[in-house]
């Protein structure tokens, strides 16, 4: 499997004593959905990003005043060295000792959170390929995205509606729960657009 991915991210999986039917039609298919796929890859962590900058700011303001000068030396040797799970454990400390958020909304948020680490890791990492499969009388590419677990071992895991509709909930739930917590620390002081989660549908996946 390494072999194929060395030269491409995305790859055409043929099984043993399988065929693979190369059309123009299905050589457009894969070029749109490659794109489709790189394009939401980018969406996904981009998104991971924008939430562990709020996560950041979150701790900050939680722990020294607005305008404190400590600020540079929290960052430095504090903030910026722990992993995205520690992040996320320290906000939910805070977050139960300031009560931020009902336990309800709490739990809900670092679910969510957790989930988008998880995800963020597998998609900034893990190689894409498709496979043919047979859909309503014709063939189709599916996508699988392989990921190391955390054991080592290469795991495939099937980009399905359930699973997109499932990661698009999370980013949501994600992205509104840190909202309340930006406004929680006066970062944001009134309702302020923010990206959407770009849902991967049937239509563009």
């Amino acid at each position: 499997m390494y072999e194929g991915f060395a030269l491409t991210s995305n790859t055409i999986k043929i099984p043993p004593k399988g065929k693979f039917e190369l059309t123009s039609e299905t050589y457009q298919e894969y070029l749109i959905k490659v794109q489709r796929i790189r394009d939401y890859r980018g969406h996904l962590i981009e998104l991971a990003v924008m939430i562990e900058a709020q996560m950041n700011i979150f701790i900050e303001r939680s722990m020294l005043a607005k305008n404190s000068k400590m600020k540079s030396v929290l960052r430095a040797k504090f903030i910026n060295e722990m992993s995205y799970q520690k992040k996320i454990e320290l906000v939910e400390v805070i977050m139960s000792k300031n009560k931020s958020m009902s336990p309800l909304e709490q739990k809900k948020l670092v679910t969510a959170l957790q989930f988008i680490r998880q995800e963020r890791n597998r998609w900034a990492h893990s190689p894409i390929s498709f496979e043919q499969k047979k859909r309503s009388e014709r063939l189709s590419l599916e996508h699988t995205l392989h990921y190391i677990n955390s054991d080592g071992e290469l795991k495939p895991l099937i980009i399905t509606e359930k699973y997109k509709t499932e990661l698009d909930k999370k980013l949501k739930e994600a992205m509104d729960g840190m909202k309340k917590l930006m406004k929680k620390v006066k970062f944001i002081e009134k309702d302020v657009p923010l990206p959407k989660p770009k849902t991967p549908t049937k239509k563009n996946f």
